[in-house]
């Protein structure tokens, strides 16, 4: 009798829907939450606030218009290292305000870095953040709903969530910090989650290379070119998961398809939020607080359509 219970029980709980609320690109603005009903929030970073980029323009403009230059200019050398120190920390104070605003949702939040909070894995970002502390950590210091994926995995619901950020894309293979260096660490969570079956939600701070990654920005001294992750797509070509979560260019916001994996680009700002829904390890429903730019793919379910909110 008790055995009979208990499988049903684990079957009702395999036929239940989850529902994840995906926040886009924030850079310290508060988000305006369009959705009630969710179980989960996933964050792809840039939670912080992004004081000091008119003088990363600035460098990054020079940078590009002296490619043979002996040294690169840092965004510091334009504001001096006492305001930019002063920028960081608040910066990081702002994006901690927001952790801990969602917090009060009451729901299990899924981080990952993005290159506006601090996370130092090398020296070359040690340098620019101006500190060998990791600042990224003390975003989420006590907040225990707050779960960082960045490199590892987390288990929720019969998902593997699997984690990595502020990669500087798209990476080349053979050179410090390059394409190995982002994707040596991913290998083995991708593989055990193959062989546990577990259908796998790639979170990632980048959408992949030659996906929702373009800069159309004219302004930019990118313009015209795709700045997405080559360690993602090969990744999702590889091991296609379920879905994979990114964002980092602005300029687009929607979803397509890399073979069996459907992407989201989850987009900028305060009002970009998307509502997923799971169900028996498939997605069954995507939701859009806003328009979408980039268009969305076909979830190809016959009881369920792909729902657009505008």
């Amino acid at each position: 009798m008790n055995k009979k219970k208990n499988k049903n029980s684990k079957k009702h709980k395999e036929h239940k829907e989850i529902k994840l609320l995906v926040i886009g690109d924030l850079h310290g603005q508060l988000p305006t939450i369009s959705f009630s009903n969710f179980d989960a929030i996933i964050l792809h970073g840039d939670v912080c606030k992004d004081g000091g980029k008119e003088y990363i323009w600035r460098a990054m403009t020079w940078n590009a218009n002296h490619p043979n230059a002996k040294k690169k200019k840092q965004w510091y050398d334009y504001c001096g290292k006492k305001k930019a120190r002063a920028i960081i920390n608040d910066n990081v104070s702002i994006g901690r305000k927001i952790l801990e605003h969602l917090s009060t949702y009451q729901k299990p939040i899924f981080l990952v870095p993005g290159n506006w909070d601090y996370k130092t894995t090398d020296k070359k970002m040690q340098e620019t953040a101006l500190s060998k502390q990791d600042l990224y950590s003390i975003l989420a210091k006590g907040l225990n709903r707050v779960h960082d994926c960045f490199r590892t995995h987390r288990s929720f619901k019969g998902f593997s969530i699997i984690g990595n950020g502020v990669m500087s894309a798209p990476e080349r293979k053979g050179v410090p910090y390059g394409y190995e260096y982002w994707r040596q660490p991913l290998e083995r969570h991708f593989k055990n989650a193959k062989l546990r079956r577990q259908p796998i939600i790639y979170l990632n701070h980048d959408v992949p290379y030659l996906c929702m990654d373009q800069i159309t920005n004219k302004q930019s001294p990118a313009f015209g070119r795709h700045y997405g992750s080559k360690v993602a797509r090969d990744l999702i070509v590889e091991y296609a998961p379920l879905l994979c979560i990114g964002g980092h260019i602005h300029e687009h916001y929607g979803t397509k398809r890399i073979g069996k994996t459907i992407v989201l680009n989850a987009g900028f700002g305060r009002e970009k939020n998307t509502l997923i829904t799971l169900k028996q390890g498939k997605v069954t429903r995507i939701e859009y607080a806003t328009r979408p730019w980039s268009g969305n793919v076909n979830l190809q379910h016959s009881e369920k359509k792909l729902s657009r909110k505008r």
